[in-house]
């Protein structure tokens, strides 16, 4: 799967269970924990198929957090093609950077983040041996059946729905013909 392809699918994926309308800064907490969390788990336990699983999540948030912050900003800035030799202390960088531009409320400078971060964590991916778009690929395999919707801006899966949740639920799907 090319990179372009993996974020056709998650863009229109994440517009049909409401996250592009949902405050990035919510969504930048999703990328944290996904980069931080996840891929330093990883890495100290050695754990490649668990690093390939974090890589592709963290560019799902990432892909998912770009789509808010156009929205926000109201412009779209060229794409960042290969211009960072990326590492891990790059991505940590990148993605902390981004929560500041969030808190002080400065879109464009986010949005730019978010590219510098996204090609930090594909040279990242690089470094560790593994295929970027593979990775994306994996992730995609593993969001694009799952359901849930958005509560408060964060996304809640179906299996872990209250009541009242899963007839909203229902009413969405049958509103929307999913």
């Amino acid at each position: 799967m090319k990179f372009e392809e993996f974020i056709a699918n998650v863009e229109k994926w994440s517009e049909i269970r409401g996250f592009t309308d949902s405050d990035p800064k919510v969504q930048f907490l999703s990328c944290v924990e996904e980069s931080v969390k996840e891929i330093s788990e990883a890495k100290m336990n050695l754990d490649d198929s668990m690093l390939v699983d974090a890589i592709g999540d963290t560019a799902v948030t990432l892909v998912i957090l770009e789509k808010q912050l156009h929205k926000k900003n109201g412009k779209a800035l060229p794409g960042y093609s290969n211009l960072v030799d990326g590492s891990y202390i790059e991505l940590m960088f990148g993605i902390g950077s981004i929560g500041a531009m969030l808190r002080r409320e400065r879109w464009y400078d986010a949005l730019e983040m978010v590219y510098f971060s996204r090609n930090s964590l594909e040279a990242f991916c690089k470094e560790e041996g593994f295929d970027f778009n593979e990775c994306c690929k994996i992730a995609w395999n593993v969001i694009k059946d799952r359901n849930g919707m958005m509560v408060n801006g964060s996304y809640i899966k179906e299996a872990d729905f209250t009541d009242a949740q899963r007839i909203a639920f229902s009413l969405r799907e049958a509103h929307n013909g999913l």
